[in-house]
């Protein structure tokens, strides 16, 4: 029951910020994070970020227990 709770918790009170990494690269990846925290925004949803390029970031939004959602095309291709 108490992860029903947390669940039901971060779904209703969920302030996830959509956008694009440039902006936030311009304006510094340290800083975005911890202005978005201070707002009370819970994580970004970055969708142009590939994960082999986000390790970095990611690892800045898990140490402020930010939450950053990767988005995948519908229309990906597999390269080999």
């Amino acid at each position: 029951m108490g992860t029903v709770r947390i669940f039901l918790f971060y779904v209703t009170n969920l302030d996830v910020h959509p956008g694009y990494y440039n902006p936030l690269l311009a304006y510094g990846e340290d800083k975005a994070i911890r202005d978005a925290v201070t707002s009370g925004a819970n994580g970004f949803i970055v969708v142009d970020l590939p994960p082999e390029e986000a390790v970095g970031f990611r690892k800045k939004c898990a140490a402020m227990r930010f939450v950053i959602s990767r988005q995948l095309s519908s229309v990906h291709t597999d390269p080999t």
